[in-house]
């Protein structure tokens, strides 16, 4: 018993410690990467910027198929070994490069295609394509599966940083030389090499690679990364098109100023999937094996991924004014009310990938997660087309809330009859009620300063007296040592 409490006391100690490290990490890179986004949309303007934001959405859409979902299988099974063999641990990486580079120029060969009946000019197409040309350089990438396993998170986070600031710099050169939007995308090729290298030398410190084929292996990471990479092209479709919408309905200045608001989401997004990359491989060592283990750890992601996610969420809301204003000027103050209702995201986004996560822990990557997926890309299109036409990005940025709120009721239900164990959501609730009155106050004539004063508040009320969580355990996992 004493060892099964040392052993659970270490791991939450690990999360505990990857967690702070990508805060940190988190915070360095969000600081840095606002800087970078806020020259490029200063200098390129509304229609520069919204032309570089639509080369990154198609990006995305060739991820679909360049990416298939591999690294997230690839570390699952690393994660699952008992013995640290090394020829195995070859064997999965080398299937997943091989399966990685057919991927890749599957993607690239289908985006050429797509985009010659297009109607944009041949430079716009050729800049998309380099910008695509990104996905051959992250085949390299899956290098990183091997510290994401053995939970040394912090060299991610360092890659990560590199990777910040290498692009930070280039797109500081490209606006003291006056160059043109080539040069800016340019930069993201540049950076991604930058960090792939990284991840190949962090990765030399746990296994010396080379080469091993193994069909067997190679079948075993397509069959089960398929339905996950389908899945996860879904979610990037829900996730994205709504600048291919507003792009079609509106032009691409809108796109330009619904990005300049869902930058800061962006980032949301990035620190809910640095959080869950601690906890996702103890949640896969856990299954089938410890189910008891399993449930605590799912009530406490949900508790904690509930209370991070609504001091963002409450963050963005009270500063929506300024960070438009003073990152992206005064040329992008009507997005304002748009990142206002993104500001539900964060406290959304942190749940909803806890729930994803532990989906694929649970080896739900299958037909579940396919059809939750299918049905948030309706629900998203659906209200996008309803909402574009009548309120523009307003329109846009509602139709993704209210999408995410939604796929929260279905996955409840969906990990809840796998494992006959729903998670209390008592924060979530007390965080969103939180949200919405921000939310009403911020749109009202109500003293900006006094907003902010009563909502802090309130939060940190909630957060001592009323929330969810184990403090003594929590304060157990920071100050106490563990007898090895």
């Amino acid at each position: 018993m004493k060892q099964f409490l040392s052993i659970e006391l270490v791991n939450k100690k690990a999360i505990l410690k990857n967690t702070n490290i990508q805060i940190v990490g988190t915070a360095i890179n969000s600081v840095v990467g606002l800087l970078a986004t806020a020259l490029m949309a200063r200098y390129l303007g509304t229609i520069g910027f919204g032309k570089i934001n639509l080369a990154m959405v198609y990006l995305s859409f060739s991820g679909i198929i360049a990416g298939m979902g591999y690294q997230t299988i690839i570390v699952r099974e690393i994660s699952k070994l008992k013995i640290w063999d090394e020829d195995i641990i070859r064997a999965i990486l080398s299937g997943g490069i091989i399966l990685r580079l057919l991927s890749v120029m599957a993607a690239l060969l289908i985006l050429s295609l797509y985009l010659l009946p297009l109607d944009y000019d041949i430079e716009f197409k050729l800049q998309i394509l380099l910008m695509a040309s990104v996905h051959f350089v992250d085949i390299a990438n899956i290098f990183e599966c091997i510290v994401r396993s053995k939970l040394r998170l912090k060299y991610v986070v360092y890659a990560s940083i590199i990777f910040r600031l290498s692009h930070l710099l280039l797109i500081f050169s490209c606006v003291l030389l006056q160059l043109s939007l080539t040069y800016f995308i340019f930069t993201f090729l540049v950076a991604a090499i930058i960090k792939v290298a990284m991840a190949i030398q962090f990765s030399k410190k746990f296994i010396r690679f080379h080469f091993i084929f193994n069909w067997q292996w190679i079948r075993f990471l397509f069959r089960h990364s398929v339905l996950l990479g389908i899945s996860g092209g879904l979610w990037i479709i829900y996730y994205r098109i709504d600048s291919l919408m507003l792009e079609f309905f509106m032009g691409i200045r809108e796109v330009g100023l619904y990005n300049s608001a869902f930058r800061f989401i962006d980032y949301a997004y990035l620190l809910s999937g640095m959080l869950m990359a601690s906890i996702f491989p103890l949640m896969a060592e856990r299954y089938p094996g410890n189910p008891e283990g399993m449930r605590r750890i799912y009530q406490k992601t949900i508790d904690y991924t509930a209370i991070i996610g609504g001091a963002l969420s409450i963050g963005i809301l009270l500063a929506s004014v300024p960070l438009i204003k003073f990152i992206f000027g005064s040329e992008y103050l009507p997005a304002v009310t748009t990142l206002r209702i993104f500001g539900f995201i964060p406290l959304l986004i942190f749940l909803n990938n806890a729930f994803g996560n532990m989906m694929v822990a649970l080896e739900l990557q299958g037909k579940p997660l396919l059809c939750m997926r299918s049905v948030g890309v309706l629900i998203n299109v659906g209200l996008n087309l309803v909402c574009i036409p009548a309120f523009g990005y307003n329109g846009a940025a509602f139709a993704t809330v209210a999408t995410e709120l939604s796929l929260l009721a279905v996955v409840i239900v969906i990990i809840g009859r796998k494992i006959l164990f729903y998670p209390s959501l008592r924060n979530f609730f007390l965080m969103l009620a939180l949200c919405s009155a921000v939310f009403a106050a911020t749109l009202s004539s109500i003293n900006p300063l006094v907003v902010a004063i009563g909502a802090s508040v309130v939060f940190i009320t909630m957060v001592a007296g009323v929330c969810r969580y184990d403090r003594s355990e929590l304060l157990a996992a920071i100050f106490m040592k563990v007898r090895e």
